[in-house]
């Protein structure tokens, strides 16, 4: 009786695996290569922007500037105001509601153009290239060569003649947000044809189909197993009642290593394609649920009349944000610590993804008022940029806040943006607003679903519970799983065609 059931389960096997075999392999294989992607991308010279242009000009201080609104055109709008250093001299960059950047010699208000001269220096440091012409493009969109997963925009793109690296700086913060080259470009379009099927662009319908064809190919695991099961049963009977060796003949070497990594790879395959399906249906990947740049009030010039407070903190850094209530001042630190690894930028290796693991920094921050230096809750400003999500959920009350200055399985690293501040709402579903103060924007919004798909995707699909043993053992295992499956599925392609044949 059992083995007749476990007979008709079994005889969906092959009519599945060959509806869903060529998803499947290219899902395998894609993931067989991603860790050799992370291996062989661009690696950066420098992470962080050099001190001579973050820092005040030598020998002085922001402090010992004229106040903006002195120098400065008091009918210059803006959105917020960072200083520089170009060459020993010091610069405001004056940033607009729509996005340009405007930059002043901060002792006359001398209107300067040195954005193209900057951001080449910035990719020299970053790079280490010091040859070559340079060759500079405003990047306003994502692409196949500079994709979402890096987060902002705009960016510089800069390439140097006779080189294949090319570098993306993000000129507000003058950061390194991502390098490439024709590898990891080519990769990347490959990757996310093959294993997000971005050609497809309709996304309902799109993860629909995903959702189908991991479902079959759940069911062709579950069946494989019950041929397993059936064909030990068969087996074993076939053992009992047979005498003669020759009637237990082996099976072709192709069938009897299919079944061989059939064992293997069986727990793995049905771990990452339920999470796959897990991750495909409870995401939505076209549009963010809430506004990421919140509406800002712009200021003049003329409201900017202190400068920034000094924090005395090593590294620390400010700038002009606007408010609802007038300009202030920001001065920020991030205070590592021994052991706490750096902020990694887009293109780092897939390992900074988990930098929860080393020790967490503190952020030292301070606000004031630009036009009289009257001192500002950081918590008050910080709710003012998630106003807009706060009204989609009207009376609810926020039960925690706190900074976050490392990624955590909740908050990870593919949203790039450190230091923040989670909201804690006291919402059904417990909803977490995580805002960037910086640079103004509403980084992310988890919910409990969005907060257990998270886990699902880290822990069950990329197996972040085995990195205890290492990025490189854990890689070398999920590329064993991958490869078992890419091999198991080829060698059912092959049976498929003996059978046919015969």
């Amino acid at each position: 009786m059992i083995t007749s059931r476990l007979s008709r389960l079994a005889r969906w096997h092959r009519t599945l695996a060959l509806i869903v075999v060529l998803p499947l392999l290219a899902w395998s294989l894609t993931g067989l290569l991603h860790p050799l992607m992370t291996r062989w991308q661009p690696s950066a010279a420098a992470m962080v922007p050099p001190p001579e242009i973050i820092n005040a000009p030598s020998g002085t201080s922001w402090q010992a500037l004229p106040a903006p609104a002195s120098v400065l055109s008091k009918d210059l709008v803006m959105t917020e105001l960072r200083p520089l250093t170009w060459q020993g001299t010091a610069y405001w960059m004056a940033g607009g509601a729509d996005g340009t950047r405007q930059y002043f010699r901060a002792h006359d208000g001398q209107l300067s153009d040195i954005e193209p001269a900057l951001m080449t220096a910035l990719a020299r440091h970053f790079t280490g290239i010091s040859s070559g012409e340079a060759e500079l493009q405003l990047i306003t969109s994502f692409s196949a060569e500079y994709p979402f997963i890096n987060r902002y925009l705009p960016v510089w793109r800069v390439q140097f003649s006779g080189h294949d690296t090319v570098t993306f700086i993000e000129p507000r913060g003058l950061r390194l947000s991502a390098l490439s080259d024709p590898w990891k470009t080519w990769f990347s379009a490959t990757f996310s044809r093959l294993h997000s099927w971005s050609f497809w662009s309709h996304e309902p319908s799109r993860d629909i189909a995903m959702a189908i064809v991991l479902s079959l190919g759940l069911a062709v695991v579950v069946t494989g197993i019950f041929r397993l099961f059936r064909r030990k049963t068969v087996v074993g009977s076939k053992a009992l009642n047979s005498s003669n060796p020759t009637e237990l003949s082996a099976p072709h070497a192709a069938r009897r290593w299919h079944r061989r990594l059939g064992w293997f790879v069986a727990l793995g395959a049905i771990a990452s394609m339920s999470s796959g399906m897990f991750h495909v249906l409870a995401i939505n990947k076209s549009q963010p649920s809430f506004n990421a740049k919140p509406e800002r009030v712009a200021f003049s010039a003329g409201q900017l009349r202190t400068l920034p407070p000094v924090l005395g903190v090593m590294g620390e850094r400010s700038l002009a944000v606007a408010s609802a209530n007038g300009p202030l001042w920001m001065s920020y630190a991030v205070d590592r610590g021994h052991g706490a690894k750096s902020q990694h930028s887009g293109h780092d290796k897939e390992h900074a993804e988990h930098q929860h693991h080393a020790a967490t920094p503190n952020l030292a921050i301070s606000l004031q008022r630009a036009e009289n230096a009257q001192p500002v809750a950081i918590e008050r400003y910080v709710q003012e940029l998630a106003a807009g999500v706060l009204a989609q959920h009207l009376g609810a009350s926020i039960e925690s806040q706190q900074a976050v200055t490392g990624f955590t399985a909740e908050y990870g690293f593919v949203q790039k943006r450190l230091p923040v501040y989670q909201l804690q709402l006291d919402t059904p579903d417990h909803i977490a607003i995580y805002i960037d103060p910086i640079d103004a924007v509403v980084s992310s919004v988890v919910t409990d679903l969005a907060r257990v798909e998270g886990y699902s995707f880290a822990y069950i699909h990329k197996a972040m519970w085995l990195d205890g043993l290492g990025k490189g053992a854990r890689d070398g295992i999920l590329g064993l799983q991958a490869l078992g499956v890419f091999v198991m599925a080829c060698l059912g392609l092959l049976l498929a065609r003996r059978r046919r044949l015969g």
